[in-house]
């Protein structure tokens, strides 16, 4: 019988972790994402500066436009450092409130937990074009 007992806790657990998982895992394909971007945008760098003639024209050009897109790249890296910054010490709290009650009140937390996970990565996917508003860029 608590066989039984255990193997519903567990199961009921399930559905959070594996959500859980996919904010990990999406998280993760964005930040890397983000990684090889700047490298490829520093690697074919030449190209954005290619049609610059003077340094009076620089502002006008590719060139400037190239620079603000990096910058609001940078700027989406900091972002996103700041949301995975936020949202975990918010989740700690909701975690150490969760576990000091009882199992309603842990059921309760967790799923404060999974809005707060999924925040998290609605405010990752939209890191990028909150940097580019900053910048001016797009």
């Amino acid at each position: 019988m608590e066989f039984v007992a255990a193997l519903g806790v567990y199961l009921q657990l399930m559905i959070p972790w594996l959500s859980m998982y996919a904010v990990v895992i999406i998280t993760n394909v964005v930040c890397w994402s983000r990684a090889f971007e700047i490298l490829i945008l520093s690697t074919f760098s030449p190209i954005a500066f290619a049609d610059v003639t003077g340094i009076n024209n620089f502002g006008q050009g590719s060139g400037s436009r190239f620079i603000k897109n990096v910058l609001a790249l940078s700027i989406s890296g900091a972002i996103i450092v700041f949301i995975m910054s936020l949202s975990s010490s918010i989740s700690l709290s909701v975690l150490r409130n969760a576990l000091s009650g009882d199992f309603a009140g842990f059921t309760s937390g967790l799923k404060d937990l999974l809005v707060i996970a999924f925040a998290q990565v609605g405010l990752v996917l939209k890191a990028q074009s909150m940097a580019k508003t900053l910048c001016g860029v797009g």
